[in-house]
């Protein structure tokens, strides 16, 4: 029997897949040209298809990657805006004016308000050891806070605690928060 491909040449085997008769030359892989390009071919394309499956692998990886990203994102910004939310009210209060602290809880007007607010200068004076103004007045009785000396300290009062539904409503150095006694 002939080599296939070297008709002169006496075969000494065969090609594995195609069983064509093949020479020494021929046959050293033991297969022939033609069975070794498809293989060659075949492993090309599994190759191909391994890289185009290992891409698509990638991509879909760093789609989901991306969608978890964002899924993050839009959670911080909620937890962001609950946050914010829960603030809002410190947020606001610590914007507004401060109302006089007084002792005691008593519902006043906005004069009486005013009345107090005077006497906490007052009382920021004192403790500066400086003497308030004559000019500082009650904006009921549109009079100034008359001074009473005490053996601890002078007394500064409302002149007519009454106009504001109190009984006494003053300040000292001793005890710098306006008393208010209804």
């Amino acid at each position: 029997m002939q080599c296939a491909y070297h008709p002169k040449i006496e075969a000494t085997g065969t090609c594995r897949d195609c069983l064509k008769p093949l020479c020494a030359d021929c046959g050293a892989t033991g297969q022939c040209t033609v069975c070794a390009a498809q293989d060659a071919a075949r492993d090309l394309r599994q190759t191909d298809r391994e890289r185009v499956a290992g891409l698509e692998a990638r991509a879909a990886r760093k789609k989901r990657r991306g969608r978890l990203r964002m899924a993050s994102l839009w959670s911080l910004l909620a937890l962001c805006i609950a946050a914010i939310g829960w603030q809002l009210p410190v947020a606001v209060s610590s914007i507004q004016a401060e109302k006089p602290l007084r002792i005691g809880t008593y519902r006043t007007d906005a004069a009486t308000d005013a009345c107090i607010a005077n006497l906490w200068k007052v009382a920021r004076l004192l403790q500066e050891d400086r003497q308030p103004p004559d000019t500082l007045i009650c904006p009921v009785s549109g009079q100034p806070y008359p001074r009473r000396s005490l053996p601890d300290g002078p007394v500064y009062l409302c002149p007519q605690p009454e106009r504001h539904g109190l009984r006494s409503l003053q300040v000292s150095r001793r005890n710098p928060v306006p008393e208010v006694i209804k």
